[in-house]
């Protein structure tokens, strides 16, 4: 994919340098300021795509882990899956080790979020 990306943008940056070689300096400079608004539209949707995308989809599946032991006030025994925030898509988790809490830690052998 990543090939695909420099390939096109290339091709692309080439064409437009030959568009411009053939145009006057007034053609070339109003042309050129178009297709950077174009572009510089096009790169700030591209980069706010993932902050608005919402939260991940897909399937993860969790199973046949080992087990887990939290000792300690604050600590945490995982054996499952756990998210920090919506998992988004489908969670499952299957034949998953003990988890074990002591001294005030918190233990999980399913799915948590958070």
């Amino acid at each position: 994919m990543r090939r695909t990306v420099i390939v096109v943008t290339g091709l692309a940056v080439a064409g437009f340098a030959g568009v411009l070689a053939f145009l006057t300096w007034d053609q070339a400079d109003k042309v050129a300021g178009v297709v950077s608004a174009v572009v510089a539209v096009a790169a700030l949707g591209a980069a706010c795509y993932p902050l608005v995308a919402g939260a991940r989809s897909g399937t993860v599946e969790v199973s046949g882990t080992g087990a887990a032991v939290a000792t300690g006030p604050g600590s945490s025994a995982n054996s499952g899956y756990r998210a920090d925030g919506p998992a988004g898509g489908q969670v499952r988790v299957a034949d998953t080790g003990e988890a074990r809490a002591e001294a005030g830690g918190t233990a999980n052998s399913g799915h948590r979020n958070g």
